[in-house]
């Protein structure tokens, strides 16, 4: 079974600090299903170049899919994860996306 990492979220919310329990890795099959809905928001140019829409409302839900890909738990929860992550104050939330962003970043794997 793969391994998972906690990471607190740097600001109080009802007084606490809210841990998160994430994988500690995105699979092939995460990353392949993550990609296929980002690809949909690209539109090709002439000379083969892709572009993307991220104005679009279809790039939220490549991060509920993110979201419900790699977040185990929120404060021990694992029911209605991307309802809990959405419900997050917004510097936790933009911080949450970033940590998540790092996972599925070939670019950031290569580091560790």
């Amino acid at each position: 079974m793969r391994k998972t990492n906690t990471v607190i979220l740097p600001f109080e919310e009802d007084g606490q600090k809210i841990p998160v329990e994430l994988w500690a890795y995105a699979t092939g099959a995460d990353y392949k299903e993550i990609q296929n809905q980002l690809m949909r928001l690209a539109k090709i140019q002439a000379g083969g170049e892709a572009t993307f829409d991220l104005a679009s409302s279809k790039y939220s839900d490549i991060e509920d899919l993110t979201v419900s890909r790699l977040v185990v738990s929120v404060d021990g929860k694992t029911d209605d994860i991307v309802k809990t992550v959405g419900e997050l104050h917004i510097a936790n939330y933009q911080f949450l996306i970033k940590e998540l962003n790092k996972l599925t970043s070939v670019e950031e794997v290569k580091k560790d």
